[in-house]
């Protein structure tokens, strides 16, 4: 913007300028600005100067309040509308509770995935140490031969979410449950299997199946370990396939 108009538009707006009272040593000269030889009849030029005019009266007001509602720059900036981040409908959340409220939660969890010949599939929250996992892998050789001798051979599996390896897999609960599912159900048809065991909540909470299977839901053999107390209800829940 050309001098005078920008000095005529900063002081309608009530900003000072800066003018230096001297040269810095070894600074550069400053170039001279354009002037208008003659004032330009424009609607910007005459808005400028009407504007000046009330902003010098405001300033001989005796009350900030009047000075406020003399200028027309502020009563304009009430009465234009309300940017998207101003308007109320669309602030962002306000409480801590709103953010929860508005944010997807990722799961974590790791489950043991027991593929046992003879027609079994156990699954349990996995091992979080070695000692645990000794016990759980000990309650396993104990219990599945006693179901079915053939399920004295099995296999150790583990699934963990979310799947480091996926990462453009969404990462919420209803994904973690089609991802699991998918798996599971793959192999129930693979491996011909007509028993599910799901122990524990974490199981229970996370597995959902598509196929037509048994699906018997008791105590976590992790916690059988921990209170010796759980075996026989576990026992009892699951003896019939002994028995058949």
């Amino acid at each position: 913007m050309i001098e005078p108009l920008r000095s005529q538009y900063l002081a309608a707006l009530g900003i000072e300028n800066y003018v230096p009272r001297f040269i810095l040593p070894g600074a550069k000269l400053s170039e001279p600005c354009e002037w208008f030889a003659a004032p330009i009849e424009t609607a910007n030029s005459v808005e400028v100067r009407s504007e000046i005019s009330v902003v010098e009266q405001a300033r001989e007001a005796k009350s900030p309040s009047d000075t406020i509602q003399r200028t027309p720059i502020i009563e304009s900036a009430a009465k234009r509308p309300l940017r998207p981040s101003e308007n109320s409908e669309t602030r962002a959340p306000s409480s801590q509770s709103e953010l929860v409220a508005n944010s997807k939660p990722e799961p974590q969890f790791a489950l043991s995935i027991v593929l046992a010949a003879g027609g079994i599939l156990l699954i349990d929250a996995a091992p979080g140490s070695n000692a645990e996992r000794t016990a759980f892998q000990k309650l396993l050789s104990n219990m599945l031969p006693a179901l079915r001798p053939a399920a004295a051979q099995y296999v150790l599996d583990s699934f963990i979410w979310p799947l480091t390896r996926q990462p453009k897999i969404p990462r919420d609960a209803e994904a973690a449950k089609e991802t699991l599912s998918a798996y599971l159900n793959k192999q129930i048809k693979q491996r011909a299997i007509d028993v599910v065991l799901l122990l524990g909540e974490a199981a229970q909470q996370w597995c959902v199946f598509e196929s037509d299977v048994h699906v018997i839901k008791s105590s976590s053999l992790l916690a059988c370990a921990q209170d010796p107390a759980l075996k026989r209800p576990l026992w009892n829940d699951i003896r019939h396939l002994a028995e058949g």
